[in-house]
């Protein structure tokens, strides 16, 4: 009788890839830090050039995208970004929100859309959900919304 290889998940196979874009450095290491606690990889850029510069030298899984970048807004490199990577996760965040962003945000292609501050647990959640770990996604508006 054969014996049968045993199942190997994605996830030990190959470590998401996390880019966290934002100006914000504190909030950037605070991210970065967490997201490799919770088992992937992760790396910070602070602004939009840069974040379309690291996606041009490197495959990541996941951007945390900052809608208010010092170079620009974040959603218009969404275009660009998906043009380097079509299977990219976006998740935006923002501390700017109004109903009017949000909807245009969302009409560029994103995955999950956030306002600041955004609690760990719902970042983690978020995370977790884009690597396949769903355990839902308190807070997601994506379902009322569209």
């Amino acid at each position: 009788m054969k014996k049968e290889a045993p199942l190997i998940r994605y996830e030990e196979v190959h470590m998401m890839e996390v880019l966290i874009v934002d100006d914000d450095r504190s909030l950037a290491k605070l991210f970065k830090k967490a997201i490799e606690e919770w088992g992937y990889s992760a790396e910070m850029v602070y602004t939009g050039t840069e974040a379309l510069k690291k996606l041009g030298q490197k495959s990541f899984d996941l951007v945390l995208l900052d809608i208010v970048l010092p170079d620009g807004q974040g959603h218009h490199l969404i275009p660009r970004m998906r043009g380097l990577n079509p299977d990219l996760g976006i998740i935006a965040i923002t501390g700017f929100n109004t109903r009017e962003l949000e909807i245009e945000v969302r009409k560029a292609g994103i995955n999950q859309y956030l306002s600041k501050p955004v609690g760990m647990d719902v970042l983690r959640m978020s995370v977790d959900h884009a690597a396949g770990r769903n355990h839902g996604l308190p807070g997601d508006r994506a379902a009322s919304s569209e």
